[in-house]
């Protein structure tokens, strides 16, 4: 079986997890060791929430480190997400998230809670 890209990146994370991943208003937020735990953890929390290969996830976050963990995650996954802006109008993220029929979603409002 063919290696998903994350799981190479994750391979390469390993040999230097004290180097700088994230950089956020010109300061280090996350080491790529950091990142690939916050990830982890993700993972293991949306794949508990029925996150599967080839499954959609919306993701209605700003942007910020704790997006690139969640996107980082759910690739990690075998899934797919849709990074749906925080600034777009609820009719426009509902009718996306409809059409995604997501098993969990993430964001501070989730589609659900849009309607």
């Amino acid at each position: 079986m063919v290696p998903m890209w994350p799981d190479r990146k994750v391979s390469g994370i390993n040999k230097s997890p004290d180097d700088i991943a994230l950089v956020q208003d010109g300061r280090c937020v996350l080491t790529h060791g950091e990142l690939a735990s916050v990830a982890g953890r993700a993972a293991v929390q949306l794949a508990d929430a029925g996150v599967r290969p080839g499954a959609m996830v919306p993701v209605l976050l700003r942007r910020s480190p704790e997006m690139v963990a969640v996107l980082l995650a759910i690739t990690r996954l075998g899934a797919g997400y849709a990074a749906l802006d925080t600034r777009w109008p609820a009719d426009r993220v509902r009718r996306i998230c409809s059409m995604l029929d997501p098993a969990t979603e993430i964001g501070r409002a989730s589609c659900r809670e849009r309607v």
